[in-house]
């Protein structure tokens, strides 16, 4: 019997930092409050809290916003 536990894949969104230009539109967007952020500061990804919806993405007009898996 092979009692080895199935690694379940995620999806996750990514911001680039130095391109974000704090907008609030992606932070406005997540459904699950993901993202953190002020207006006019950077946003950043809460890993945990991402259900790689990439509701996010469509939003950012600088396009930092990437998608990732990881298992």
């Amino acid at each position: 019997m092979n009692n080895k536990k199935k690694k379940k894949l995620r999806i996750y969104a990514w911001i680039d930092e130095k391109n974000c230009i704090g907008c609030n539109k992606c932070l406005k967007k997540c459904p699950n409050n993901a993202i953190v952020g002020s207006r006019g500061f950077l946003h950043t990804i809460i890993n945990k809290n991402c259900i790689g919806c990439t509701l996010c993405i469509s939003q950012c007009p600088t396009k930092c916003i990437d998608m990732y898996t990881k298992i």
